[in-house]
């Protein structure tokens, strides 16, 4: 399969009579393709149900099934990348280099679990690759003590807006390893190894993400018990 953008189905590339050099595939063309899916001559897709039939239709080059893949994860994708990066535009980006890589490796994909989270996984090493060469950490070594300020309970009454928002708010560093230790299950030897760090760094950035989120509510309860006192 090609490199590249070439590597994302010519569906939701860029249109050619509106793009401009250089261009990447934005979130808004799956809404609006350049091409009319319901012209293609591959089988319905309302009647791809499984995922196998669905990956079968990507390897075999059908632009439909390329499309439908990208329908199904994207939205969910994106509130991933949006968890990992700084911004929307840097989370787009992500998402974008991150579809690159799932059509490239799809053919990989052995069917032991399954295709979301599969995708999911492409999706979480893409924006680690992105944030790699930041040098965001200084090691610390693995048996210095670390205070562990256990994450409030408010995290779990939050809805996934509220908890989206206050995550995003996080310093890079924490924000990076909260999410791979709290929400994407990875324990500190994987999260080390993922970011070239020691276990003690992320041990470290776990407790300071934790302790700064318990300060974050605790401010946010104030404001709303002074706005209800008021």
């Amino acid at each position: 399969m090609a490199s590249g953008t070439d590597a994302l189905p010519a569906t939701y590339r860029p249109c050619s009579a509106s793009s401009t050099t250089g261009r990447k595939f934005s979130l808004f063309q799956a809404a609006h393709p350049c091409q009319d899916v319901s012209h293609h001559q591959h089988n319905p897709l309302h009647l791809v149900t499984d995922e196998r039939s669905l990956i079968e239709g990507c390897l075999k080059g059908h632009e439909s099934y390329h499309f439908e893949l990208y329908k199904r994860y994207a939205g969910k994708m994106l509130v991933v990348c949006k968890r990992y990066a700084g911004n929307k535009q840097e989370a787009e980006d992500f998402l974008q280099e991150a579809f690159i890589k799932v059509f490239e490796k799809l053919k990989t994909f052995n069917h032991t679990g399954s295709l979301e989270g599969w995708v999911r996984r492409v999706v979480v090493h893409t924006s680690l690759n992105k944030l790699r060469s930041r040098k965001l950490y200084a090691d610390i070594p693995d048996e210095a003590p670390i205070e562990d300020a256990n994450a409030p309970d408010a995290l779990n009454e939050m809805s996934e807006k509220e908890l989206l928002l206050l995550i995003n708010a996080l310093p890079q560093g924490y924000r990076t390893v909260f999410n791979m230790y709290a929400i994407d299950g990875y324990d500190h030897a994987e999260i080390a190894e993922m970011l070239g760090i020691n276990e003690g760094t992320s041990r470290s950035q776990l407790a300071k993400a934790r302790g700064w989120l318990k300060d974050a509510i605790a401010k946010q309860k104030k404001v709303r018990e002074d706005a209800y006192q008021a």
